[in-house]
């Protein structure tokens, strides 16, 4: 439960092949409704790294309030051009702030 407004951190963990050593980029991925209203800015993670941290930002409006499902999309480029996705579901809910 987070309050309007307020930043969230989603620590993101990736599993890789050791086939794969690549970087991913992992990027937030809103309902049509809620763009403009739920963001954050897209994540690198280094081929030597297992995690990182996704910081999501909301507006302080209460159009936004209750349960949202959001997808966290994981991508990487496999020979710079053939890309390696996964994809897991996350559900927030914002309430009014405090």
């Amino acid at each position: 439960v987070t309050s309007l407004g307020e930043l969230q951190e989603i620590t993101v963990n990736v599993s890789r092949s050791p086939e794969l050593p690549l970087p991913v980029k992992v990027e937030l991925i809103v309902p049509d409704e809620a763009t403009g209203f739920i963001s954050a800015t897209p994540l690198l993670i280094d081929p030597d790294k297992t995690s990182g941290v996704l910081q999501i930002v909301s507006r302080a409006d209460e159009q936004l309030r209750g349960q949202w499902n959001l997808t966290v999309r994981a991508t990487a480029l496999q020979d710079g051009q053939w890309p390696v996705i996964s994809e897991s579901e996350i559900r927030v809910e914002y309430v009014s702030a405090r």
